[in-house]
């Protein structure tokens, strides 16, 4: 991305979630089965938990939204981890 927003936009491709290859270190295609599971979690969140990821990750705000990344990686983690069932 080469420009941060300064508010959470839904409808910007930008400031949606991505993941890389650890590997190759490649984004990982919007159609790939990771993507498609992160994103399917990151549409059920309430827009303050995408508001205050995006605060963290692009401006590392720290306090109060670590703890809301904190529970959304997790939540991540839970929807990648069903793939592997």
């Amino acid at each position: 991305m080469s420009h941060y927003c300064k508010e959470y936009d839904d409808n910007c491709p930008g400031c949606q979630p991505a993941m890389m290859n650890p590997v190759t270190g490649e984004k990982l295609a919007d159609d790939s089965p990771e993507m498609i599971a992160v994103m399917a979690y990151w549409k059920t969140l309430p827009i303050r938990d995408k508001q205050a990821c995006h605060r963290q990750w692009c401006f590392n705000s720290g306090g109060a939204d670590l703890e809301v990344v904190k529970r959304v990686a997790a939540g991540m983690s839970a929807a990648l981890a069903k793939l592997g069932n």
